[in-house]
Order: structure tokens, then C-alpha cells, then sequence
């Protein structure tokens, strides 16, 4: 992003998918789509069940 911004638009951010995943159901199934988390840092690391999704809201 070396250019410099001449409008006031919205940034896209490379990690942010905004739209809705459409899944086609096939004779295997529902297969989870891949959980999307962050490694904040500063030595706090990211619980198991949270990566994989099984957490409660």
C-alpha cells in the first residue's frame, strides 16, 4: 500500500471474507469450513477448543 489514497473508500482487508460461503451439500455431507482465529501475541495463546470450534458463545 505504498500508493497514496486519493478517495475515501473502505481498505479491503486481505483476512475478512464479508460474504456469505455458499456450501454445496453432496452425498458426503456438511463439511465445517475452517475456523478463522489470531495469534494475538504477547504470550497468550489460543485455546484448542476455540481453534477447532467446538467453544460455546
Amino acid at each position: 500500500m505504498a500508493d497514496t489514497q486519493t478517495e475515501r473508500a473502505y481498505q479491503k482487508q486481505p483476512t475478512i471474507f464479508q460474504n456469505k460461503k455458499r456450501v454445496l451439500l453432496g452425498e458426503g455431507g456438511k463439511e465445517k469450513l475452517p475456523r478463522y482465529y489470531k495469534n494475538i501475541g504477547l504470550g497468550f495463546k489460543t485455546p484448542k477448543e476455540v481453534r477447532e470450534g467446538r467453544a460455546d458463545p
